[in-house]
């Protein structure tokens, strides 16, 4: 544009500066992972290093044509996370030369769980009875997501009680 309406510089505007953007991931974590936290190593994608002229071009160079760049990086998945939050790894981002380095942001997303779900801050879990164990009763060990087992157990019921209750006084 015109000198000093926002053109790319160099004609009495602001000079060029060119900036590293963030990229951002999805990364697929386990209910486990969301519930005891963990660190998980992830390789990602970026393109090759760019290189711009003070007016803002890009500059051409044999390796324009090569593959993206791949980096591994830990990220600390937090404890209690729920599927949707977000880990930003501060100046990771950084293909672009002479530029300030951007983030790297990875958004949560929690695999389905063949026993529990999640409900808010709350595990839940759908356990299939057949009717003689609603009836007479059942044990049924569970492990939970930090490897510890408990035991969910209902009694018989008691027929002759509700009997009783209906026959009155």
């Amino acid at each position: 544009g015109p000198a000093g309406r926002g053109g790319r510089g160099g004609t009495g505007g602001e000079p060029f500066r060119p900036r590293n953007r963030t990229m951002r991931y999805q990364l697929e974590v386990t209910l486990e992972e969301l519930y005891e936290g963990r660190t998980r190593s992830v390789t990602i994608s970026r393109p090759s290093r760019t290189e711009f002229t003070p007016q803002g071009r890009r500059r051409r160079s044999p390796s324009d044509q090569s593959p993206p760049e791949r980096k591994t990086v830990e990220v600390p998945v937090p404890a209690g996370a729920a599927s949707g939050s977000t880990v930003t790894l501060h100046g990771e981002s950084d293909d672009v030369r002479d530029a300030a380095p951007a983030d790297v942001v990875f958004v949560l997303s929690q695999r389905t769980h063949p026993t529990f779900t999640r409900r808010g801050h709350d595990l839940a879990m759908e356990l299939k009875l057949s009717l003689r164990e609603a009836l007479c009763g059942f044990e049924r060990e569970v492990t939970h997501l930090d490897g510890r087992t408990f035991t969910i157990a209902s009694p018989r019921l008691d027929f002759s009680a509700a009997a009783a209750a209906a026959a009155g006084p």
